[in-house]
């Protein structure tokens, strides 16, 4: 008998994270064949990615628009290869507008194709709204959040609350100065992190005010400055002055960055959940351009 196959539909750097811990243990648990769309971690973790979605994710209306013909090209092969296939399991995760869809249009397939719904779309949102269009889509929903369990049952969805990966593999620093040895970090008096996100636009519009930041701290004691890059296999566009070069440190682990600064500059994101856990003192930001500006305070984002 052919192994189950799971086909993981993931967008984000975050999700291609999460999906990659739980290949990981699903591996290891039992026989599955593991497809989908995702990132590089996915693949080191053991998923055939039919699909590369590391440039599919998009910040604001304005950018989701320019991105619409490549997602319209993006659905129809997608779907077509599903019904090809016909995997045991599909699995959204996050990036509610185009898995919404996606579900959607999988609910109109001839035969049930079972769905799990991991990150449900917006499940960090407390308020009281109408959540039923969710339970047309998928037939089990796995939050992060106890509260999302709670609201989701309320409008007749079968939800379960399985807890934030970031618990499972975060806790706080034991050792900061052997972790700084290992990093290989010179002696300074303090140690800055600059995280300006994990997608191309981010890091355009983040990376600049955090290196601007780090400029006017030079003369500001003796501080060193611990800087995070992209996704495995992203090209950094971010230029790093060459005065500043002598005193910073590229960390690729997020996570080693958080627990060896003093202080981390970061974008809002998964990284804020990891400094928590990790309880790593942080200054969030975010930054939009001039439309997203404008237009944000229309549509009332909380």
């Amino acid at each position: 008998m052919p192994p189950r196959e799971i086909f993981f539909l993931a967008a984000e750097p975050s999700a291609d994270l999460h999906v990659s811990l739980l290949a990981t243990e699903l591996l290891r648990r039992g026989d599955y064949r593991l497809t989908g769309a995702g990132g590089p971690l996915m693949r080191q973790a053991g998923v055939q990615t039919d699909f590369d979605s590391s440039g599919w994710a998009t910040i604001g209306p304005i950018q989701a628009i320019r991105r619409m013909p490549e997602a319209l090209a993006v659905r129809g092969r997608l779907l077509r290869l599903l019904r090809e296939r016909r995997p045991d399991l599909l699995v959204l995760v996050d990036f509610g507008g185009f898995n919404m869809h996606i579900g959607r249009q999988v609910r109109r397939f001839p035969w049930h194709m079972p769905i799990l719904y991991y990150f449900p779309p917006k499940s960090w949102d407390k308020s009281e709204r109408d959540r039923s269009s969710l339970g047309q889509v998928a037939d089990v929903v796995a939050t992060p959040f106890h509260w999302s369990e709670r609201l989701l049952r309320q409008d007749g969805i079968e939800a379960h609350w399985v807890g934030h990966p970031v618990v499972d593999r975060v806790q706080p620093v034991a050792d900061q100065a052997n972790l700084r040895r290992r990093l290989g970090l010179p002696a300074a008096e303090r140690y800055v992190g600059m995280m300006p996100g994990s997608r191309r636009r981010e890091r355009a519009l983040m990376g600049p005010q955090m290196i601007g930041a780090a400029l006017r701290l030079l003369a500001d004691g003796d501080t060193h400055f611990l800087w995070s890059p992209g996704p495995p296999g992203s090209v950094d566009r971010v230029p790093i002055p060459a005065s500043l070069q002598p005193r910073l440190t590229v960390v690729e682990r997020s996570l080693d960055l958080l627990q060896a600064a003093d202080l981390t500059l970061t974008s809002f994101g998964t990284a804020t959940l990891e400094a928590t856990a990790a309880e790593a003192p942080i200054i969030g930001m975010y930054r939009g351009t001039l439309i997203e500006s404008l237009i944000f305070p229309l549509m009332r984002v909380p």
